[in-house]
């Protein structure tokens, strides 16, 4: 099932590349294309990371057997995982531009260090969620080193320009509103809570 999202960030991932590539000798104007992108993908998979916490239980109950009901709790997780490898992408463009294409093994060797030890712990505790929750807290990770790293070398990279009160105020939202839809199970809730993203009230 959360795989589903999985081929939409492929295909926004596989575009993403090559856009920006063509951008890499002319980078006059791609700050604010930038912009624009990263909005629109922050909105639209948001969207879709709480359809996935609001739906997993329905669905689960009516397309598998019993004895896979539980792997619910984890869809909404895996979902996210996925949003956050297209995040990780949006932040490459500075490094494929310097020609400093060894960053992203460095980071990912860094990011396994810290991760491993983490995964065992969360796996050993929680089961099948540690493993399904793991996933999203190694994408995040690796998000978060690679922005820090962006941070060190702000003066050579491309300036990205977004509103952070704006940015932190959507990713607080879609939060909210994966945290209600994983713990109610009242529909009317569910339906409200996606409703509001649609309209954007």
């Amino acid at each position: 099932f959360p795989v589903t999202i999985g081929y939409l960030v492929n295909a926004f991932t596989s575009a993403w590349f090559p856009f920006y590539m063509s951008y890499c000798n002319k980078q006059k104007g791609f700050e604010e294309l930038f912009t624009i992108i990263f909005k629109s993908y922050l909105n639209i998979f948001g969207l879709l990371v709480v359809a996935f916490f609001a739906l997993a239980k329905p669905i689960v109950s009516i397309f598998l057997a019993n004895e896979f009901y539980e792997c619910y709790k984890i869809i909404g997780f895996v979902a996210a995982a996925h949003i956050l490898t297209g995040i990780y992408s949006l932040l490459l463009p500075g490094i494929y531009f310097k020609n400093q294409i060894y960053i992203q093994s460095v980071v990912q060797f860094i990011c396994c260090l810290i991760c491993i030890p983490v995964y065992q712990k969360i796996t050993s505790a929680w089961g099948f969620f540690g493993a399904g929750a793991s996933i999203f807290v190694g994408n995040a990770v690796l998000i978060f080193l690679t922005f820090l790293w962006n941070s060190i070398n702000r003066n050579i990279y491309p300036k990205f320009y977004f509103n952070i009160r704006e940015t932190l105020l959507s990713i607080s939202v879609i939060i909210l509103f994966s945290t209600i839809n994983y713990f109610t199970e009242n529909n009317f809730i569910k339906f409200i809570t996606l409703a509001s993203i649609v309209t954007g009230k």
